[in-house]
């Protein structure tokens, strides 16, 4: 495997000094484990070597691994999600969180400023908050399979597209000159979050595959007409 390949891989993510299981592709284990999230698309995920998907230690182990092979890679914090900065640990007046609505508690997940960080305690007029990725100072386990290489534009396409929930079929995807032409039914566009996913697959098809010039969308929107009774 090499920069630039397109595979398909199935893993678990686990804290491996108590085996708790943050990630996975298998929606099973994660109704087993107790972290099931009904909104998450579960099933093999695509990754792009050499696109910065994967923290690059794993990505490593996965390039010299063959169709098929499964692995247990185990990466220390700072091949990870990095060591505990004391230094992303603050002081914060707690007003400040009341005027934006917040009732601040101990292990409470917010956002400020765009940054995503976990309310640490509260009291006094003031709250701590710790800037640190949830798992940072944590040596992380990966239970990776290699389900699938993909090999031709035709299908990287039509993967990208399934990673994006993008409903279309492979028939209706021709690609010529850098050029993609995509014709997509009026079931699909019914779809309430149709949009989104269209937009979703025209970020990854942007980010996947530098080659892509254009996309080019045939829709078909029908509409339902209820006939008049006289």
């Amino acid at each position: 495997m090499k920069d630039g390949d397109f595979v398909k891989i199935d893993y678990t993510t686990k804290v491996a000094n108590t085996g708790k299981v943050v990630d996975t592709t298998s929606e099973e284990i994660a109704k087993k484990e107790g972290v099931y999230d009904e909104k998450k698309k579960y099933g093999k995920s695509l990754v792009v070597l050499g696109k910065g998907m994967l923290f690059p230690a794993l990505e490593s182990e996965i390039k010299n691994m063959n169709v098929g092979e499964h692995k247990v890679v185990k990466l220390p914090p700072e091949k990870a999600f990095g060591e505990r900065n004391v230094n992303l640990i603050k002081m914060m007046p707690t007003r400040a969180f009341k005027e934006k609505n917040i009732a601040p508690y101990p292990g409470m997940p917010v956002e400020l400023d765009g940054i995503p960080a976990i309310i640490k305690s509260t009291g006094g007029g003031r709250t701590m908050v710790d800037f640190n990725h949830p798992l940072a100072g944590e040596t992380i386990m990966f239970d990776v399979k290699l389900i699938e290489k993909v090999e031709t534009d035709s299908d990287k396409i039509m993967a990208i597209a399934e990673e994006s929930e993008l409903n279309v079929k492979k028939e209706s995807i021709t690609l010529a000159d850098g050029k993609v032409s995509i014709k997509v039914d009026g079931e699909a566009t019914k779809n309430p979050k149709y949009l989104v996913h269209k937009l979703s697959f025209l970020n990854n098809i942007e980010k996947m595959m530098e080659e892509i010039k254009e996309v080019n969308f045939d829709e078909t929107y029908k509409f339902e007409k209820k006939d008049k009774k006289e």
